[in-house]
């Protein structure tokens, strides 16, 4: 397995205490929410504009967008066009058909 990014260790020592991650492949993350376990392939983007985003609508819901801290236009953006996100700083937005799960540390 490919050693994780700096960014993506970073998101993951932000997590909320309520939430288990684990990578089980290179671009493969594992999350625990509320019991349930969700896998993700991870997309790491260092997000500047909004076109970063508009690329990403419609990635379906098991893939995680790893990024640096988005701002809140880009974060309720995430969550309108039901872009899966988790940021540098342990902010969260996940809907798939298992869970739906929102933390903000802001």
């Amino acid at each position: 397995m490919d050693a994780p990014t700096h960014m993506l260790m970073q998101a993951m020592r932000h997590l909320p205490d309520s939430i288990r991650a684990e990578r089980i492949a290179s671009a493969t993350l594992q999350l625990e929410i509320s019991g349930r376990c969700v896998q993700f392939a991870v997309l790491e983007r260092h997000v500047k504009y909004q076109a970063t985003l508009n690329g990403l609508i419609r990635m379906g819901n098991n893939k995680l967008l790893v990024c640096n801290a988005l701002c809140r236009e880009y974060a309720d953006f995430c969550v309108a066009n039901e872009i899966n996100y988790l940021d540098i700083l342990g902010n969260i937005w996940i809907k798939t058909a298992q869970v739906s799960y929102w933390h903000q540390n802001y």
